[in-house]
This record gives C-alpha cells, structure tokens and sequence, in this order.
C-alpha cells in the first residue's frame, strides 16, 4: 500500500503549485490599471502566450507523463486510488482555467480566426 503512493504527494504539490502560479499570473491581468496604463486585448493576448501558456503547457506534460506512469504500473489495490487523485487534479484544473475564463476565451478566439479561413493556406 505504501508503494501505491510513493511520489504522488510531490506531484499534488507541484500541481498545486503550478495552479496557485496560474491563478497569480490570471490576477496579474486582471489587476485595476489606471486609465492610461489600461489592458487592450492584445495585451491580454501577449501576456497569456508569453506568460501563462507556458505554465499550462508544462503541467500537461507532467501530468501526461504521471498518467502514463500510473497506466504502466501493474495493476494493484492502490493503482485505481492513484488514477482517482490524477482525475481530481485534472478537475481541479478545469475548475482553474475556468475560473476566469482567459484559457477558454483564448480557444474561442484561434477557433473563430481559424473558421474564418485564416489558419488554412488558401
């Protein structure tokens, strides 16, 4: 039992570490600015490429490469406990990037520049 979870409280913490910078980098944008220092959307664009997108891009690698390491281990009484902690990180996750919504704002916006033909060589 005890090698069920043998690293997974380094990986909740790291998780929760990388969903505490997220949130802190999210209230960066959001911060009040001054009406000449105000955030345009290609500011907010900028800042979420640049700043965030790497962060959620690294997570998911990690958290890919755990489920994987997880799917790889033989199958014993605590492997499923393991899989239900990586399926509430990734809830918690969602629940993250939905919490102010520039993630899923984002992706609506490359969807619509994609559907207007932008994206495909015409």
């Amino acid at each position: 039992m005890k090698t069920a979870f043998k690293g997974v409280p380094l990986w909740l913490l790291g998780n929760f570490f990388g969903i505490f910078s997220y949130l802190l980098l999210e209230a960066l944008i959001r911060a009040p600015h001054s009406e000449a220092d105000s955030v345009n959307v290609f500011d907010i664009m900028h800042f979420w490429l640049t700043k965030e997108c790497p962060v959620l891009i690294a997570f998911l690698i990690l958290n890919l490469i755990w489920l994987n390491s997880i799917i790889r281990r033989r199958h014993s009484d605590g492997n499923w406990r393991i899989l239900v902690s990586w399926l509430l990180v990734c809830v918690v996750w969602g629940g993250t990037l939905c919490f102010y919504g520039t993630a899923i704002g984002m992706l609506k916006i490359f969807i619509i520049y994609l559907q207007k033909g932008h994206g495909s060589a015409q």
